[in-house]
């Protein structure tokens, strides 16, 4: 059994087992139902705005806007309104990547830097390859460094440094953002993981 079939029957049991105990149970909601939810969860959690869609074989067939996104200058959210991705985008990054793997176009154990315009080396492990496999289990030893990161934050709008630009600063040596904090010489769950594959999703 490859890989992929493994995740796929990993999450299919671990999704029966739910419904199983009765921690989920799927049902079909209409329009005024959708809205009720989303405005009783956003009471119960004191969530100030949210933007929601419903995507069903590639069309849009619901969409709904609740709330501000400045309380202070009474801004209500819109369809349009930017909210910060965060780990949301860990999921979508995976499965696009795992796509290109059924395709093919990469294997899970190589060398990513077979793939990068600059070298990527955990510079305490300067023989040891970082692979996709790693970047997507966390086990790559890149590493978040908030003392660099903190001062990069972008509120309401894209960063404005090119991430390929971005990772080469941070993750070579000499680079205007490199510090030896950014790689570690264990494994921990990290973004900066995610913001690779990201990279390597444009370049493959």
């Amino acid at each position: 059994m490859d890989i992929y079939a493994q995740f796929e029957r990993q999450e299919r049991l671990f999704n029966e087992e739910r419904v199983n105990n009765g921690f989920y149970k799927p049902t079909l909601m209409n329009s005024t139902q959708i809205d009720s939810f989303i405005i009783s969860t956003m009471n119960t959690y004191h969530i100030p705005g949210v933007s929601a869609c419903i995507i069903r074989d590639g069309q849009l067939i619901w969409n709904g806007a609740y709330g501000y996104a400045d309380i202070d200058n009474n801004i209500e959210v819109t369809d349009s309104t930017l909210f910060k991705l965060a780990s949301l985008s860990k999921p979508f990054v995976g499965t696009a990547l795992m796509q290109l793997w059924e395709n093919g176009l990469f294997e899970l154990d190589e060398d990513i830097n077979n793939y990068l315009p600059f070298q990527v080396r955990n510079p305490s492990h300067l023989n040891d390859s970082i692979t996709f496999h790693m970047l997507l289990t966390h086990t790559s030893s890149i590493n978040d460094n908030w003392l660099i990161l903190d001062s990069l934050i972008t509120w309401g709008s894209d960063s404005p440094i090119p991430l390929d630009s971005f990772l080469t600063n941070y993750l070579v040596p000499g680079g205007v953002l490199w510090s030896s904090s950014n790689y570690n010489t264990w494994a921990h769950l990290h973004h900066m993981n995610t913001r690779m594959l990201e990279l390597l999703l444009l370049l493959i």
